[in-house]
């Protein structure tokens, strides 16, 4: 005679038992869906490292084929990384608009002027589509970030946003090693550009998949005047929201993280 299954209490969420003996609420799982936003968040990052490794890797070569020396590289290089700043603007809209719309935007975006960057005939227009796609992957970091830390369990987010940045990680040894293998190819960097976009296919297929945070969704739900703001009065509630993140309780790790993150970029710039 077989066992009855156990009664589940509808009132109280379903709980589990994991590997080591312990429940696990129901929501706390990774759902299927969970895995899927994972993933495209990742393989995402993984792509924009690819994409911000190859500009430092390609400026001899960027330099022999437009005829420039090291000193216009240098400041070509520094306008693109104005791009990363830039993006603090577009980080920001995900508050208003919705993660969905700004995450897939930013990675068709930087994919886009990925590709646009193989097909440049000098160091302007270069520099021109270099700067939107450093803005489009900065914002891509932010938003993607923020998605997971929203949408993952709580006993999964650190773990969620360490493997989105070990993605893009992995990006960098991709990038160095297809670069060893085809600069002095007939396309050479070109093609490291244009193998940059391969990342759009995948961008089509999580269209229609990819969900607003659920977060975000009850937010809208209890500020609804707050999604009917006109552009001055979301101006003006930035600058507030500003001033939050300046207040005393939070001043000490804001200056923390910052001067983490700082040093980071600094050495990998």
């Amino acid at each position: 005679m077989s066992t009855p299954p156990p009664v589940v209490n509808p009132v109280e969420p379903a709980l589990l038992v994991s590997s080591s003996g312990s429940s696990v609420p129901q929501e706390e799982r990774l759902t299927r869906y969970l895995w899927h936003l994972l993933f495209f968040v990742s393989i995402a990052t993984l792509f924009e490292g690819y994409d911000a490794v190859i500009t430092g890797l390609a400026l001899p070569y960027l330099g022999r084929d437009f005829g420039v020396g090291p000193k216009e590289l240098g400041f070509a290089a520094s306008v693109i990384s104005i791009g990363t700043i830039v993006a603090f603007v577009p980080v920001r809209l995900a508050d208003h608009y919705g993660r969905r719309p700004l995450l897939l935007l930013s990675v068709s975006g930087y994919s886009l002027f990925t590709i646009l960057n193989a097909l440049s005939s000098g160091l302007y227009d270069f520099v021109l589509c270099q700067f939107v796609a450093r803005a489009f992957m900065v914002t891509e970091i932010g938003v993607g970030a923020v998605v997971l830390a929203e949408e993952l369990p709580a006993r999964y987010r650190g773990v969620g946003v360490a493997v989105m940045i070990g993605a893009g990680a992995l990006g960098f040894l991709l990038a160095a090693g297809l670069f060893a293998l085809f600069a002095d190819t007939a396309l050479g960097w070109r093609w490291l550009y244009l193998s940059g976009g391969g990342l759009l296919p995948v961008v089509i297929g999580y269209w229609r998949k990819l969900q607003e945070t659920q977060r975000w969704r009850e937010q809208q739900q209890a500020q609804p005047a707050r999604a009917s703001q006109s552009w001055s009065q979301s101006v003006v509630e930035w600058g507030r929201e500003v001033k939050v993140v300046y207040q005393p309780q939070y001043r000490g790790r804001l200056a923390a993280v910052t001067a983490l993150w700082f040093s980071t970029n600094f050495w990998s710039g």
